[in-house]
């Protein structure tokens, strides 16, 4: 069987992320990895995260760290010359 991944942005998601956490644990396909990626959340996301991390059946890798926002993703590249 071919693994699937399943890749989950969060950034203070403390009221969303167990319940989508226990979604996919309730999934019984066998080969599934989740990837977190965090945006620098200050809630107890990460805190959820690491326990949730802990005790799935599933692989779960993840971090965190502090996102540029949307803001700054779509601002044109200024050209020097």
């Amino acid at each position: 069987m071919d693994r699937v991944s399943l890749i989950l942005t969060t950034y203070n998601s403390e009221e969303h992320i167990e319940r989508t956490l226990a979604s996919i644990e309730k999934q019984d396909y066998p080969f599934v990895e989740i990837i977190i990626k965090d945006g620098g959340s200050i809630d107890r996301t990460l805190h959820i995260i690491d326990v949730y991390s802990k005790v799935s059946k599933y692989v779960v890798k993840w971090c965190t760290s502090k996102d540029l926002s949307l803001i700054h993703i779509s601002e044109p590249t200024r050209r020097r010359g």
